[in-house]
């Protein structure tokens, strides 16, 4: 059933974005997370033996992961109350705050990967996990990922890692295999990168190593590449060796005996190809090519990219954040709107960008923290204290924030059970944006000039009442209390779209 190639990189794919936001939330690897989350879901504790069996994982990956969370306090053994010859692990509170977190973190990342991801589309996607991985009568559960769902993802990444070092392929470049082997035909390094989620310098090195193999092969412009039949061959290889088939036969197999789990995953290759490939405007850093008819998708890709650009960001997006390529990125766009980037605004930027990129992540995010999250708070980022002449009538008589909320409620959207950021919170409100832009921009490129219309009264109503004075009055601020450059951007950028004009 599943290693197809293209079956296998969505479960890779899936297995990757995962274990990265997992390290990311809370240092901890997706077994570990795994471990974490079963014993948050079963309280009166686990044996060893029922753990491996539930997480399809060996004993020796299950001890090795159970031991990070003891020594961490998270979670505790004691002998089993149901067979006191046993031990079994249970969760600590500490541990249990851990995996409630988690958890959450885990299903918000999911719901932003893909931005048409519908909240009945997320109820699916969990549905459809506990169907596939989770035990029998558990879709009631208060955690929205199984567990056993993520150790058998963490069982997979495992495998396909030893089987890429025994083959001498990481599994990085295995990823890149198998998306070329996919599409059938000569892909650009650029699309790769917009694919596997990776920056434009980090793919173009991937792509170099395995050209030196002799596994891939570039085109006659060197801007793509197409597999070759020694690629094929080693992509082949990784998906037959036996690590691979072992993690197969325990997590696939049974299901050939039983037609709902089968047909539940076959639901869920589907819905993951749209999370990953459907419904996504691009990472960051992919490059753009617009004409002047693709006015709104700029507009709504510019306000996608700043609502990324104003979240606190990981290490790694603190790196691409501050990079070249964001700054060609940003050109880009701005050439799709007809706008120019000020030169002593790009000169500054290319001078910062000029340092290593770990000094510069350290940078941005201790910029960040003094800006955004210190107290006294030098910037406050939130409708609520910028917003006083364009209020309407409701948000005079309940407040901005519950303005905001309503203008997200009359579209059906609303935060997800365990998001706490405001509604008038600035990337709230640059997410709403850019998810109107980019309907407007459908109609508009689909012929259908009414509804355009329609979506992009409804954009210039909201920056005239919410988001015009938001996105003002944070930009001065920025520029008011810092020098960096790349805030500098940031706060020129956020000035430039505060109107909502395309």
């Amino acid at each position: 059933m599943m290693p197809s190639a293209e079956r296998f990189l969505l479960v890779q794919r899936l297995y990757r974005f995962l274990a990265r936001t997992s390290l990311t939330l809370g240092d901890v690897t997706l077994l570990e997370g795994a471990c974490l989350a079963l014993a948050a879901q079963r309280p009166e504790g686990v044996v060893a033996a029922e753990a491996a069996a539930l997480l399809r994982v060996s004993r020796e990956q299950l001890d090795k992961a159970t031991a990070v969370l003891a020594d961490r306090e998270q979670i505790f053994w004691e002998r089993s109350p149901r067979d006191r010859r046993t031990f079994a692990f249970r969760v600590t509170a500490k541990g249990a705050d851990a995996a409630a977190l988690l958890d959450e973190g885990l299903a918000i990342a999911l719901i932003g990967r893909s931005r048409l991801l519908t909240e009945a589309g997320f109820d699916r996607l969990v549905t459809l996990l506990h169907r596939c991985f989770g035990e029998p009568g558990a879709e009631g559960d208060a955690f929205l990922l199984p567990a056993p769902a993520l150790g058998a993802l963490a069982s997979w990444g495992a495998a396909v890692a030893q089987a890429g070092a025994q083959r001498g392929v990481p599994s990085g470049q295995i990823m890149v295999l198998g998306h070329v082997h996919g599409l059938g035909a000569a892909v650009s390094i650029a699309s790769l990168a917009a694919a596997l989620d990776a920056s434009l310098p980090a793919m173009r090195l991937q792509v170099e190593r395995l050209v030196e193999k002799g596994l891939v092969a570039f085109d006659s412009s060197c801007d793509g590449v197409r597999l070759e039949p020694a690629g094929a061959q080693r992509l082949s290889g990784v998906l037959s060796h036996e690590a691979v088939e072992r993690v197969r036969d325990a997590v696939v197999s049974p299901w050939a005996c039983d037609a709902h789990r089968a047909e539940a995953f076959d639901e869920l290759m589907s819905l993951l190809d749209y999370v990953f490939d459907g419904g996504e405007e691009g990472p960051a850093l992919a490059p753009v090519r617009l004409g002047a008819a693709s006015r709104p998708s700029a507009l709504a890709a510019l306000y996608a990219l700043l609502a990324r650009l104003f979240s606190y960001p990981e290490h790694r997006q603190a790196e691409e954040h501050t990079s070249l390529e964001l700054l060609d990125r940003v050109r880009g766009l701005l050439a799709g709107l007809g706008e120019g980037l000020p030169v002593d605004l790009a000169m500054r930027f290319e001078t910062w960008a000029a340092a290593s990129p770990t000094t510069r992540a350290r940078d941005l995010r201790a910029e960040f923290t003094r800006l955004f999250y210190s107290y006294p708070r030098l910037v406050s980022l939130v409708g609520s204290r910028w917003v006083v002449q364009g209020r309407t009538e409701f948000s005079r008589a309940h407040g901005e924030r519950a303005a905001v909320g309503l203008e997200y409620r009359k579209l059906g959207l609303k935060n997800r059970p365990g998001n706490h950021d405001p509604f008038d919170a600035l990337v709230s409100e640059l997410d709403f944006l850019s998810y109107v832009t980019s309907l407007e921009a459908r109609a508009f490129e689909g012929g259908d000039a009414g509804s355009a219309r329609e979506w992009e009264r409804l954009r210039l109503d909201f920056c005239t009442h919410h988001f015009g004075e938001l996105a003002r009055g944070s930009a001065r601020a920025i520029t008011q209390h810092s020098d960096n450059a790349f805030l500098a951007l940031y706060a020129w950028l956020l000035d430039l779209v505060a109107d909502g004009a395309a």
